[in-house]
């Protein structure tokens, strides 16, 4: 009986040695098969040589690297085949939305804009609650403000009666009281040189209230004196260029003459307070009662221009507020 003729046993080790735990049965199975019909067409050494070539030519293909890198893989691992099946998703959707055009424009509108206002809201919220946190009493710090009703209408003002101060001031809850008026406006003349300000007249207690901070001057005098000003850095620059403000005299029509008593920091922009110029509220009194500004400062009627703040004392916000219902 003749003995049967099996492929070259270096060429199946190697390609065994090579493929490690890949499996690759299937290929050997295939080229016995291969091998076998060679036999019956040409010599044993030139089907083996075939066998050899056929053997070179698996390991160095695509489809023997991929075996091997897929056999790297414990056959129940969740990591096999991850880029594969994520392909096939997409595929997957493609399809489907390519398939359902209106249904797909829909969603993707709606998604679009629901992110666009979600992401708009969190930025006008996140602006918001970035005002004032430079003042270190923003916690305890409060605006009065009022709210008027007629037959039709209910209006909601950030002011409130300049008298309201007294009246606050009398709680043993409130700490300070500040009083602010923004009627102090004007060209600021200084040896003919004209600067547009903006400000407010305001109580000694407003550097007890905020943190507004004074680069020259200080705080516990600069508003001392009914015509004491304090100017704020930049608009010092304007006016005085290199020159030291602290001291010099400058006029507001129709105010009259001040004197420079401070120069302030500028403040944030993210603030509620703007301001380019602060004046003595007794100064406000002063000009009212030479006629040149209305006299409001006592009136419970009037709303505008006048606002009033305060600052509690500790643990003393929940008594205040229930208090300022009965008034």
């Amino acid at each position: 009986m003749r003995k049967p003729i099996n492929p070259p046993k270096l060429a199946v080790r190697l390609f065994r040695w090579y493929c490690n735990d890949a499996m690759v049965e299937d290929m050997l199975g295939d080229l016995d098969e291969i091998f076998d019909n060679n036999l019956l067409k040409m010599s044993v050494w030139k089907a083996q040589i075939k066998y050899w070539i056929q053997i070179l030519d698996l390991i160095t293909s695509y489809s023997m690297r991929k075996r091997k890198n897929d056999s790297s893989f414990h056959v129940m691992s969740n990591t096999q085949n991850t880029t594969t099946m994520f392909k096939n998703y997409f595929k997957v959707a493609y399809r489907s939305l390519l398939k359902q055009k209106l249904f797909t424009t829909i969603n993707v509108v709606g998604i679009a804009l629901g992110l666009s206002i979600s992401l708009l809201m969190i930025a006008v919220i996140a602006d918001i609650l970035a005002y004032d946190t430079f003042q270190e009493n923003r916690d305890s710090t409060y605006r009065i403000i009022t709210k008027t009703y007629d037959k039709n209408n209910v209006e909601h003002w950030a002011t409130s009666p300049a008298p309201m101060a007294e009246l606050i001031g009398e709680f043993p809850e409130v700490k300070h009281i500040v009083k602010m008026n923004d009627q102090l406006d004007g060209e600021v003349n200084y040896k003919g040189k004209y600067i547009p300000m903006y400000g407010f007249f305001v109580d000694p207690t407003f550097f007890d209230v905020f943190s507004f901070k004074l680069l020259k001057g200080d705080p516990n005098t600069a508003l001392s004196q009914p015509n004491n000003i304090l100017l704020t850095e930049s608009e010092a620059v304007k006016l005085f260029s290199q020159e030291d403000p602290m001291g010099k005299m400058v006029s507001i029509e129709p105010y009259g003459e001040f004197i420079v008593s401070g120069v302030l920091e500028d403040h944030p922009k993210k603030s509620h307070i703007h301001f380019d110029i602060i004046g003595s509220y007794e100064k406000l009194s002063q000009l009212e009662q030479q006629g040149l500004l209305p006299t409001h400062s006592n009136k419970w009627d009037y709303l505008e221009d006048h606002y009033t703040y305060l600052q509690l004392k500790e643990d003393k916000s929940t008594i205040i507020k229930h208090s300022l219902k009965e008034l």
